[in-house]
Formats: C-alpha cells, sequence, structure tokens
C-alpha cells in the first residue's frame, strides 16, 4: 500500500501446522542395539509435528525528477518448532531390541535484503539487490531408550550465515515479445555441534552460482506465453573434527549442477472465466567424495551415525512437475482459482484453492 506519494510498503504474515506418521521396513548395519546378525530387519514407525511462522516487511521509495530510480529494503524472518516420536524395532534371528526417541527441534532464521531498481533505456528495467541471512537451530533427544534403560541423550545445534548477490534485467523486444535475464551468486558457511557417543563439531562452506534467461509472448488479447531456461553450480565442503582429539572425522566434497526448462500459458477463455497451466523439467547431477577417518576408538561412521565406505558417488535424474488451473473473476479486483499440482507419480497431487482480492488503499 502506499504510505506518500513515492513511497509503498507492504508485509505478509503465514502460520503453518504439519503432522506426519510414518513406517519403514528394511535393513541397516551399526545399529545402537546389539545383535549377532550382520544385518538385522528393522521395523521403525514414528510421529512428527511441526509449526512454523514465517513473516516478512518490505518497503520501497522512488528518486529523481522522473522516478525512475527505487530502492527498497526487505526484512524476513521464520521461526519452527518441532516435535519427533520414533520407534525402532531390531529383529535379528529371535532376538529383539526395541529403541525409543522423543526429541524436539528450532529453527529460527532472519534475512535482511536491499535492492536497488532502474529504468534503463526506453522501457527496460535493471534491479541489484544483496541479501544477508543468519540462521540457528537444533535437534534434541528428551528422551532415548534401549528396551527400557536410558542411552545417551544426542544433541546437534547448528548456526550458519549466507550472503547473496543478485541482478535482473527485464523489458519489451516487440510489442508482444518481452525479454528477462537474472543471475546470483551465493556464499554460505554454517558451523555445527553434536554430542552423542562421540562429541564432534562440523564446518560447512558452500558456494552457488545460478543464471536464467526467460522470454514472453502475448499470443492475443489476454493470452499469455512464457519460456525460461535457467541453470546453477554449486560446491560444498563439510569437515568434521572430533572434540577430545581435534582429528578430522569426515571430510567432504560435493558440486552439485542443474538445468531447468519451463514453459507457461494463462487465457481468458470465455468472458470472466480463465484457465492456466505450466510444465518444469528439472535435470540435476551431484558427485561426492566421502572420506572417513577413525575416531579415538577405531570406528569410522558418517555424521549421522550410519556406517559408511565413502569414495565417490554419482547421481543424475530428471524430475517433473506440472500446475494445472482454473478460475474466474468476480470483479475486477475479486477472483477465485483452482489450482491442481503433481509431479507425475512421485507424490500424491497437491489441491490449491485461492481466493484473492486486490485492495485500493490510498485511492491509487
Amino acid at each position: 500500500m502506499p504510505v506518500k506519494r513515492r513511497s509503498v510498503v507492504g508485509g505478509n504474515i503465514a502460520f503453518s501446522h504439519t503432522g506426519v506418521e510414518s513406517f519403514s521396513l528394511g535393513e541397516v548395519t551399526g545399529l545402537t542395539g546389539p545383535s549377532p546378525l550382520r544385518e538385522p530387519t528393522t521395523h521403525a514407525s514414528g510421529g512428527s509435528t511441526a509449526n512454523t511462522v514465517l513473516a516478512t516487511l518490505v518497503g520501497s521509495r522512488r528518486f529523481g525528477n522522473e522516478g525512475r530510480t527505487s530502492i527498497g529494503l526487505g526484512l524476513d524472518v521464520l521461526s519452527q518448532r518441532a516435535s519427533l516420536n520414533q520407534t525402532t524395532q531390531f529383529d535379528a534371528g529371535g532376538l529383539t531390541s526395541r529403541e525409543r526417541t522423543e526429541s524436539r527441534s528450532m529453527i529460527n532464521r532472519m534475512r535482511i535484503s536491499i535492492g536497488l531498481a532502474a529504468n534503463v533505456g526506453v522501457a527496460s528495467k535493471l534491479g541489484i539487490y544483496y541479501r544477508h541471512g543468519n540462521i540457528s537451530a537444533s535437534d534434541r533427544n528428551r528422551s532415548r531408550t534401549l528396551d527400557g534403560d536410558p542411552l545417551p541423550l544426542e544433541t546437534i545445534s547448528v548456526t550458519g550465515r549466507s550472503s547473496e548477490l543478485g541482478m535482473r534485467l527485464r523489458g519489451p523486444i516487440t510489442r508482444r515479445l518481452f525479454y528477462g535475464v537474472e543471475g546470483s551468486l551465493l556464499r554460505a558457511s554454517s558451523s555445527e555441534i553434536s554430542r552423542s557417543a562421540v562429541d564432534a563439531n562440523e564446518h560447512s562452506r558452500s558456494r552457488r552460482a545460478v543464471v536464467g534467461v526467460g522470454l514472453g509472448y502475448v499470443l492475443r488479447a489476454r493470452t499469455l506465453l512464457a519460456f525460461d531456461v535457467a541453470a546453477g553450480l554449486s560446491h560444498t565442503r563439510n569437515r568434521r573434527l572430533e572434540d577430545a582429539t581435534g582429528n578430522v572425522l569426515e571430510y567432504e566434497r560435493q558440486t552439485a549442477r542443474f538445468l531447468s526448462l519451463h514453459a507457461a500459458i494463462q487465457s481468458d477463455v470465455w468472458h470472466r472465466f480463465f484457465v492456466s497451466g505450466s510444465i518444469l523439467s528439472l535435470i540435476q547431477s551431484r558427485a561426492t567424495h566421502l572420506e572417513l577417518l577413525p575416531n579415538r576408538f577405531g570406528q569410522r561412521r558418517s555424521s549421522d551415525g550410519i556406517v559408511a565406505s565413502g569414495g565417490l558417488s554419482k547421481d543424475k535424474f530428471t524430475d517433473y512437475f506440472s500446475n494445472f488451473g482454473v478460475g474466474w473473476r468476480f470483479t475486477p479486483r475479486l477472483l477465485a482459482e483452482y489450482v491442481v499440482s503433481t509431479d507425475f507419480g512421485q507424490t500424491s497431487p497437491r489441491h490449491t484453492f485461492m481466493l484473492r482480492y486486490t485492495f485500493n488503499l490510498g485511492g491509487r
């Protein structure tokens, strides 16, 4: 909403509650409970709940005689509280043991953004922004037992920060053809402290670069076609050190690449009735080099406690996502839309019903 002639402010607040129940059956090595078999069968069941609050606040002001330059500030805060209850039963040749775990977790994140936008040429617009963020998180066991006997409680605490610099440029090529270009560079670092059978701390550094290009075409009145392509590269390094000795327990390097292709259409088909559709193809590849070193007890375990051989692993996969929607404009300010989203069989389709109303505060 406008505050003064050249200033605007905006905000958003959202709350979500999520509940999940799960059951799994598998074979795992390196379990907590004693077992005479090398590959015992495990039955795991549990449930988790999470409450999340997200709030944002933005403001901007135009400058210059013609108002062709503007500066904006943004603040967004996220807070989440979650709980997990899990029971794992180990069956090994008639010997059964049961481990119960109850834990609580929290996440707090705050990001501050500053941006500059300016008109370039006749109708193009250039935007540059910088975003800095801080995050803290923890996961703590409240109780942990094996066949009723207490086990050592495990805790994980993480702090991190990130810095991102980005650019966006958009404008018309012809009366019906429009373009957009964007790019960003991100640097992030985090420190993790874990308290378990072997106390350790982990340090992580990552870098990411992304570039994207898009085109929009007005096929006819109130029909818009859009297409964009984006690519990115990220590199992450993790080191886990044992508190007691300072020795390196785990060293991991990971390089990931992605390429996305996206197409969409929106059109008014009859009076106030409109339809929309989009499809996204995401191609990803990841190469991970993991090196595990023995702790003071001679064990080689990854940060999640799983026994692993380490070495080089490579993954490559392609995912598809689509949205299809139908809507009705009751008035120029009020519309309703139903959208179904699918990833083509990986998970169940999602259904969204949206009511949108545009306020005219300030008489503009």
